[in-house]
């Protein structure tokens, strides 16, 4: 039903669901607000994902995450960006993951010290898909999100043994701009020149060339 069942009396509903003892009770509620998407950001369904996001159960914190994510900057309080970033250190990778691209889709709003040094550790994460997440949000927020940490971690990025990774590395550098423009930064990129990966490559090319 999506959008069309998001009326006040369905979404009161399923924010008293959020806390319900069965899990999977409290997982589907998150799952329904998600796919309503920005018509059910309401202050109380915004707090209710808040409190989920320390849910018990790792699949009702990821939808928690997801669900954030759709609302979008209509989503961007405080409470929630403060809670993604807690969520970013979640014992779940998946959780991990979504919480990076919730915050990614909150752009600028969403760039505060704590952001970006949660997506920054985010940048060494033992998961391939988080380090990616994190590092395509820093993207999404551009210049503002080019901090010294950023720079560097994006730096040490460039080397990461997963293609896509150094991929999504150079093309968060080429979006920062003339902010990211430091030696090591253009040392970084010239050595990518060579990376066994044509994206890569490429990729390197054109940053090198907005620098």
């Amino acid at each position: 039903m999506g959008e069309k069942a998001a009326t006040n009396k369905v979404i009161n509903g399923l924010v008293n669901a959020l806390r319900d003892v069965n899990v999977y009770v409290r997982q589907y509620a998150c799952e329904a607000l998600e796919k309503m998407g920005e018509k059910a950001a309401t202050n109380e369904v915004i707090n209710g994902l808040v409190n989920a996001l320390w849910d018990t159960d790792a699949d009702v914190r990821g939808c928690a995450c997801k669900t954030l994510r759709e609302m979008g900057e209509k989503a961007a309080t405080n409470e929630v960006i403060n809670g993604l970033v807690n969520a970013i250190r979640d014992t779940g990778a998946g959780v991990r993951q979504c919480a990076c691209v919730a915050l990614g889709k909150m752009g600028e709003k969403a760039v505060t010290n704590e952001v970006i040094n949660g997506l920054f550790n985010a940048l060494l994460d033992v998961n391939a898909y988080v380090r990616r997440y994190a590092r395509e949000a820093l993207e999404k927020m551009g210049e503002k999100g080019a901090t010294n940490e950023v720079i560097n971690g994006l730096i040490n990025a460039l080397r990461d043994v997963h293609a896509d990774v150094r991929w999504r590395a150079c093309e968060a550098l080429r979006k920062m701009g003339e902010k990211a423009a430091t030696n090591e930064v253009i040392n970084g990129l010239f050595n990518a020149l060579w990376d066994a990966d044509a994206d890569v490559r490429r990729c390197a090319y054109e940053a090198l060339g907005i620098l």
